[in-house]
């Protein structure tokens, strides 16, 4: 029902036992009952969701007998929703998941939009991590799972987990379909259920940056806690200086963001969140001109957006041999290296 790899890795995100299966479900030590979704834990806490659509994922078990997709739990529109019931039944076995195919917006960025529902091919990204030698990579709101495809690629064991049960179960079939080993979780990021000291790697891309800046902090709390000691993070971040960011922040009038909008960050805020809960940190290029864009998908978007693509890329590369043009980036990584004391 469960890998065994992965059960090893899970508690309970309520109370923080250890977990073990009993018949079609996994138990905690203190009583709690979690139910399995076609071998995906569906290991949400008690507590409030940060989308609306979570409750479909919450009832999971129920939904997937009648719907296998559970397009409900996705964040989608009530009209893309409908769309995609439409792909669904008429999708075939050689063609693109529909599920992939409608979240690639939501997943890739605003040059995505028109995507969305009719890409040709999977958009996975080059992984920036390289020779992972077998070592765990959980990777946060994994959504249809397209870095666990990348980073898998690069030697890695990822662990997906995201809110999203629709999502999960979409990445489930990419995976298996292109013969990538990878294990799934429908979980909560603020309250990971995984052991403490068991990751290698913590990856996450264009996820944080809708949390709060409290609920941030809570996620890299977390990771702290999950990493082995000799284990780091490598998280995608938008920041404040870069165009887009001050651009996006004037249209709004820099009013504070609310629900699922997406935070700037500060260098400044970036180190002090990620730096005092896991340990050192410091900053690498990811992009310039958005917050998502991905040279190895220059192929894919519009005509009107490959300068942007081109120009960013030869930027990243700049800051490579320049450190400080990654100052002026638009989104970066940060890489935190857990300290040895925690």
């Amino acid at each position: 029902m469960i890998d065994p790899l992965l059960l090893g890795l899970l508690k309970s995100p309520d109370d923080g036992s250890s977990l073990k299966i009993s018949g079609d479900s996994l138990v905690s030590e203190k009583g709690g009952r979690f139910v399995v979704v076609d071998g995906i834990p569906i290991l949400l806490p008690n507590k409030p969701d940060t989308m609306e659509s979570i409750v479909h994922s919450r009832n999971g078990k129920q939904i997937f007998q009648t719907d296998p997709y559970v397009v409900d739990s996705l964040g989608l529109t009530g009209e893309e929703k409908s769309r995609l019931r439409k792909a669904i039944a008429e999708a075939t076995e050689e063609g693109l998941d529909p599920v992939a195919s409608f979240m690639v917006g939501a997943t890739c960025g605003n040059a995505y939009q028109n995507l969305r529902g009719k890409v040709q091919s999977y958009p996975i990204p080059f992984f920036p991590l390289k020779n992972g030698n077998q070592r765990i990579l959980l990777d946060i709101g994994c959504n249809w799972g397209r870095w666990l495809v990348s980073s898998a690629r690069e030697g890695f064991l990822p662990v997906g987990i995201d809110p999203q049960i629709g999502a999960l179960l979409a990445a489930k079939r990419i995976a298996k379909k292109m013969g990538i080993k990878a294990h799934f979780i429908c979980g909560d990021g603020r309250y990971l259920p995984i052991k403490d000291n068991s990751v290698d790697v913590v990856f996450s891309y264009s996820v944080i940056q809708h949390l709060s800046y409290q609920d941030a902090e809570h996620v890299s709390l977390g990771i702290a806690k999950v990493l082995k000691p000799s284990g780091f993070c490598y998280i995608q971040m938008p920041t404040k200086i870069g165009l887009k960011g001050l651009l996006h922040r004037a249209k709004k009038k820099f009013q504070e963001a609310k629900d699922f909008d997406v935070r700037y960050w500060t260098l400044n805020q970036l180190r002090k969140n990620f730096g005092d809960h896991i340990g050192k940190t410091r900053f690498e290029t990811d992009c310039f001109f958005g917050i998502g864009l991905q040279y190895s998908d220059i192929g894919m978007v519009k005509t009107i957006y490959k300068p942007f693509f081109f120009t960013s890329e030869m930027l990243r590369k700049i800051s490579r041999v320049l450190p400080p043009v990654t100052y002026l980036a638009d989104s970066v990584y940060v890489k935190s290296e857990k300290r040895a004391n925690r």
